[in-house]
């Protein structure tokens, strides 16, 4: 096995092993939502209308949330299925990446990788520039608004979002 291989595989083990971690300060918690109604054709995209905002949808209902203060707008019972939207972003503007590492075991682990650190080029970087989000059988979605102040995770069943100020 080559040297980069051997980089990759050892990232993996760590990501695989290691505890569900709080995001760094920057990234604040700001909308849980858990719901029956978030399913499997539950979808999180960005940009309806003129506003930046994060929509989910589930069966018969959707949510709506501020892409740049992450708090929820809406909670619209009609469903939110007529609304356009658009894929989360993986890259902020100024460098943070959201990753998902697909598992052999149908697991999915959701990472938030500080700027500049590339989580499979070199050896791992470590835990102080490396945040294990997630780790979630079959994860819908995981991404940032287009701004990069909003950060969605969807998995069946249950959204989180994280917002931060860059003020």
């Amino acid at each position: 096995m080559s040297n980069s291989e051997d980089n990759v595989r050892d990232s993996l083990i760590r990501l695989h092993r290691a505890p569900e971690m709080v995001p760094p300060k920057s990234w604040m918690p700001r909308v849980y939502l858990y719901s029956d109604e978030i399913n499997g054709a539950g979808f999180a995209g960005s940009a309806f209308s003129s506003s930046d905002c994060i929509v989910v949808q589930g069966a018969s209902r959707g949510w709506i949330i501020d892409a740049e203060s992450g708090i929820m707008l809406s909670d619209r019972k009609d469903d939110a299925a007529g609304i356009d939207t658009v894929g989360l972003a993986k890259h902020t503007p100024d460098g943070w990446t959201a990753e998902l590492v697909v598992e052999p075991d149908d697991w999915d682990i959701a990472v938030l990788v500080a700027p500049g650190v590339s989580l499979f080029a070199g050896a791992f970087p470590g835990w102080d520039v490396v945040t294990k989000i997630k780790s979630f059988h079959t994860l819908r979605a995981w991404g940032f608004s287009p701004s990069g102040n909003t950060l969605v995770l969807l998995a069946p069943g249950m959204v989180w979002s994280y917002w931060r100020s860059r003020e």
